[in-house]
């Protein structure tokens, strides 16, 4: 399950993953995902709660990877990733995916929303 929303008052897109994601939800996710950061101005951050995400396959790396690449292409200028102790394998895939797209917004760590909204604005 994902959700995914962009918060143009606040400038950041945020993203939800829940549970195993396949190679057909995540075609729409990653589809929901560019429509949604087509809608904020450039510069703007991503929140991306990993916490109950389980790993992906290599298919549906690819295309976390490609979506990942064009978000960094339309201005994206940091992630902040909320993740959990169960999650340690699912954010490391993530933080490999962002390194093998060259997408070069900083990255961050939260364990939780509000600890990921509170970084927002530094």
């Amino acid at each position: 399950m994902y959700e995914t929303k962009a918060h143009p008052e606040r400038g950041y897109l945020h993203i939800r993953i829940v549970g195993l994601m396949h190679m057909s939800e995540a075609e729409e996710a990653v589809a929901a995902v560019l429509a949604e950061g087509r809608k904020l101005a450039r510069g703007f951050a991503i929140i991306n709660d990993i916490s109950e995400a389980r790993p992906t396959s290599p298919e549906v790396s690819e295309r976390i990877k490609e979506a990942q690449a064009a978000l960094f292409q339309m201005g994206a200028s940091k992630v902040i990733r909320v993740v959990s102790p169960d999650a340690a394998t699912t954010m490391l895939q993530y933080a490999r995916t962002q390194r093998e797209a060259h997408a070069g917004y900083e990255s961050y760590l939260a364990v939780s929303l509000e600890d990921a909204l509170g970084l927002l604005d530094r």
